[in-house]
């Protein structure tokens, strides 16, 4: 290193003149000359041992920062750069980001401030690759990703750079997020956070189209993001993208999989598809359950059920809050609508089963009671269904009874023959089921409980006198499935009443 010539002007006094105590007259290379001022203001040559410049650049360093000189005017005397544009001295550059961290301990210097400086000396290209080179360095990680992340926002040919790299080098998009704003910005449910988190899902795409090895898809952003997010405002963003050009879908996607995930988010997330008005269809698309489009359902299993009841229970109450809203404007949806919805989506076996449940909700019976007539007029094999699900679940025949269309439990005396075809087809269903019931055996043979004969003559009793239940039996003879149980029941029903006339 050459003499440098000293100055009485007010500039800022060059960094690398040494104490007069830390002079020393040890022979050493031209390199460790350092230039020197006294008293008189004569140029002198003070030979220091390499060794002692750093201790003397701390020195310096630290009474630079109790007169609280601003970095920029201490910048040049840091030798970060042999001539502007020149190359970057990246331990040098490390020294004087130091200093500035100091200086911003006692006073004020924004960050965009410091990048605008880098990139005017240093320029764009430059200080990426020196900020990249320091972002492998431990202690100078974060300093240099805050680098980054300011060039990102302000250069946009800064980003264009870094970006190439990254894809060149094939680095994974997990650890470019903390290079990028996306990283550092306070929440992404914001017009910010979601221009940030844009550009960091820019980057994973194109990656996916570059990477030789590797592929990021849908549920490992949602995955990665958890790492890194809260729940609730990964909810809000992925909300928040639905009106991004191009986003809808993608935003659909990563907030059904953060609902499988996190089933309890639902309910964070319904009021915002209530305030932005979102149809049936939308918020229908946005449930666990929609991932499953041709679910195998098993009613049988009550674990694999309750979610599907519970998130079908949660799209009516989704409608109900819809219409009291969207009452002021005169848009609701009708019971018919969320049927047919419910009809194209899922299966008669979960349908049958969702309305059965219903029916013993609060305020929701007649609405149940009416959805599984039109479930029974569009696959009358489903009774035939539950039935079997019934029995596989040991379920008593009175309770069956209850469960079965209300129709089925009307009078038989009835003006209409298809109402009576329909009556006469389920009670032979339920009168099958009991038959089924009575006659199970385990592995060792032995019959379990049973629902006999008096039992189904008192339910049927309820709401039929004796000359209609008997016209029933016989009509019932006319199935040769049917026709022993008929006799049998006839039987019973004659014994009944003689028994009744005898005591009265």
């Amino acid at each position: 290193m050459t003499g440098r010539k000293t100055s009485t002007d007010n500039s800022t006094p060059d960094l690398l003149l040494v104490p007069p105590h830390l002079k020393t007259t040890a022979s050493v290379t031209p390199d460790n000359l350092e230039g020197n001022i006294d008293q008189g203001d004569e140029e002198r040559w003070t030979i220091v041992p390499q060794g002692v410049t750093d201790v003397v650049h701390a020195l310096q360093t630290s009474m630079l920062i109790r007169l609280r000189r601003p970095p920029p005017d201490v910048f040049s005397h840091f030798s970060v750069l042999a001539q502007k544009n020149g190359p970057i001295d990246v331990h040098k550059l490390t020294k004087w980001l130091k200093y500035v961290d100091s200086y911003r301990k006692v006073k004020t210097y924004d960050v965009a401030d410091e990048v605008k400086l880098l990139v005017d000396m240093c320029g764009e290209e430059n200080l990426v690759e020196s900020l990249f080179c320091l972002s492998s360095v431990s202690s100078m990680h974060h300093r240099a990703n805050a680098l980054l992340r300011e060039l990102d926002v302000t250069y946009s040919e800064a980003w264009k750079m870094a970006k190439s790299r990254w894809l060149a080098a094939d680095v994974d998009p997990s650890h470019v997020y903390p290079l990028m704003p996306v990283g550092a910005t306070e929440t992404l449910a914001s017009a910010d956070g979601k221009n940030a988190f844009m550009q960091w899902i820019a980057y994973v795409d194109e990656f996916n189209q570059v990477s030789p090895t590797r592929f990021y898809g849908t549920v490992y952003v949602v995955v990665f993001l958890l790492e890194h997010r809260p729940t609730k405002e990964l909810a809000e963003l992925f909300h928040l993208l639905r009106g991004a050009p191009h986003m809808e879908k993608r935003a659909d996607e990563w907030q059904r999989i953060l609902a499988v995930m996190h089933p309890e988010i639902v309910k964070e997330m319904e009021p915002l598809w209530l305030a932005s008005k979102m149809t049936l269809e939308e918020v229908y698309g946005l449930l666990p359950i929609a991932l499953k489009k041709t679910l195998v359902f098993d009613v049988v299993n009550e674990p694999t059920w309750l979610p599907v009841r519970n998130e079908l229970k949660r799209l009516l109450d989704y409608m109900e809050k819809y219409n009291a809203e969207g009452m002021k404007e005169r848009i609701t949806y009708s019971d018919d609508d969320l049927f047919k919805l419910l009809m194209r989506e899922r299966t008669p076996w979960e349908l049958a089963e969702f309305f059965h449940w219903l029916r013993g909700v609060d305020g929701m019976q007649n609405r149940a009671e009416s959805w599984l007539e039109q479930l029974a007029d569009k696959h009358p094999e489903v009774a035939g269904k539950l039935l079997d699900v019934w029995l596989e679940r040991r379920t008593d025949p009175g309770e069956v009874f209850e469960s079965m269309p209300k129709e089925m439990r009307a009078s038989l005396a009835t003006s209409s023959q298809t109402k009576k075809n329909r009556k006469f087809i389920l009670l032979m269903q339920w009168l099958r089921y009991i038959e089924k019931f009575n006659n199970p055996h385990d592995p060792q043979g032995v019959a379990t409980r049973r629902f006999g004969d008096d039992a189904v003559l008192a339910l049927l009793g309820k709401t039929n006198t004796p000359d209609e239940l008997m016209d029933f039996f016989r009509r019932l003879q006319s199935d040769k499935h049917m026709k022993r149980v008929a006799v049998r029941l006839q039987q019973s029903s004659r014994q009944l009443l003689e028994a009744a006339k005898r005591t009265s």
